[in-house]
């Protein structure tokens, strides 16, 4: 680059032409640039180095004080087990929440220390103790966060408006609700000083135990396709009038009017429910897809005059997929309350389903032949053939 710049200078000087002062300056300054240049990236270098140390001295001093919040938090977990009133329990929740979020946030934190200590070439630091201090600290919160659960969640499922009760997630809570405290039982049984605690996780297991056999009730009744016939058909089985109408439409309620032994017949009227609704449902759309159907007859052919069919594969289409489910519907076995309504409805599609197919077959034929008889020429070579179309284009 400076030859370069040395030879544009000697051009310039051959031709004569009068250098500025500032153009003469930055000729010779040109011979000074290599040394400024190492000089500049030394400079660099010397501030890079400064920048780190930096760095590694604000480093040091945050994993110092994270070490402190290690030990801290590790004394919060050994001492946990002292928190065993339940009548605090908000209270303790919002503990475990808050332990919760320090694990979290101190692993993450831990990844970046290391991240960091490759980037200064030093050796990483073992923080192996936040997951042994997770896997302590495990049982704490699977007892404390599925005991808050299930005490907020079972008060509404129990007596709250059963028209409001989420069947799936209080099926999905159930379970593993009491997959969690077994393993906490499990856990607290081989510490020692977690009597108290032990016992809670005891009591709120046999809670949900005792809940089990009350779920297949929910998710029978709570399911959507419960329609006047099924509700009848539950009251006819325990032999009490049970409607969604009813006063005290609660769990609770159903509880006492001995339901839950019909738990398992009740979950089948549910899940037949849930089937015939799905057919219903099917049927209904498949009604009203057709809305946005339309035969379209808008435009003559050629100089005839006649108004032809267009566009007719899309409905064809949807007829042949809608025959399809239709006689597959025809064959479920829950199909009983809309079965007339289903075989009406396979009437109808087939019905319209031959008449278009007709249509289109005379329709193509008369396109056909309508140009050629159109002749004045072939009408008189073939005068009865003519006088056949003619009626029939008529």
């Amino acid at each position: 680059m400076t030859a370069r710049c040395l030879d544009t200078y000697m051009v310039l000087e051959e031709f004569g032409v009068q250098l500025t002062a500032d153009d003469f300056y930055q000729r010779w300054r040109v011979f000074g640039c290599p040394k400024s240049t190492y000089d500049l990236v030394s400079k660099v270098e010397d501030d890079i180095k400064e920048l780190e140390a930096q760095f590694e001295a604000a480093q040091m001093q945050e994993q110092a004080d994270f070490d402190e919040s290690i030990v801290d938090m590790a004394k919060t977990i050994e001492n946990f087990s002292q928190y065993s009133d339940f009548e605090k329990l908000e209270e303790i929740h919002e503990n475990v929440e808050s332990v919760n979020e320090r694990l979290k946030s101190a692993a993450s934190q831990a990844k970046l220390f290391n991240s960091r200590e490759a980037l200064f070439g030093k050796e990483v630091t073992d923080y192996g103790m936040i997951a042994q201090l997770t896997k302590e600290w495990e049982p704490f919160t699977q007892l404390w966060v599925t005991a808050f659960n299930w005490t907020k969640d079972s008060k509404k499922w129990l007596s709250g408006p059963f028209q409001q009760v989420d069947a799936k997630f209080c099926e999905s809570s159930v379970t593993a609700g009491a997959k969690t405290l077994y393993k906490a039982v499990k856990a607290f049984e081989k510490r020692e000083n977690c009597d108290e605690v032990l016992q809670i996780a005891k009591n709120i297991k046999e809670q949900i135990d005792d809940f089990v056999p009350k779920v297949p009730l929910v998710v029978g009744l709570r399911n959507p396709g419960m329609a006047d016939r099924h509700w009848e058909q539950v009251s006819n089985l325990i032999g009490t009038p049970v409607q969604p109408t009813m006063e005290n439409f609660t769990l609770e309620n159903f509880i006492e009017l001995g339901l839950v032994p019909h738990a398992a017949a009740i979950a089948d009227i549910g899940d037949r429910a849930g089937k015939e609704r799905n057919i219903e449902t099917q049927l209904k759309t498949m009604q009203a897809a057709w809305d946005k159907v339309f035969f379209d007859c808008s435009e003559p052919y050629r100089t005839t005059g006649t108004y032809i069919l267009k566009g007719a594969d899309e409905v064809m289409a949807v007829l042949d997929e809608q025959i399809v489910v239709t006689q597959a519907m025809q064959f479920s076995p829950f199909n009983k309350p809309f079965k007339e309504e289903i075989d009406e409805w396979n009437e109808k599609l087939m019905y319209v389903s031959e008449c278009l197919d007709q249509w289109l077959k005379v329709q193509r034929a008369w396109m056909y032949l309508q140009p050629i008889f159109d002749s004045p020429d072939i009408m008189k070579q073939l005068p009865t053939e003519g006088k056949k179309f003619k009626v029939v284009d008529g």
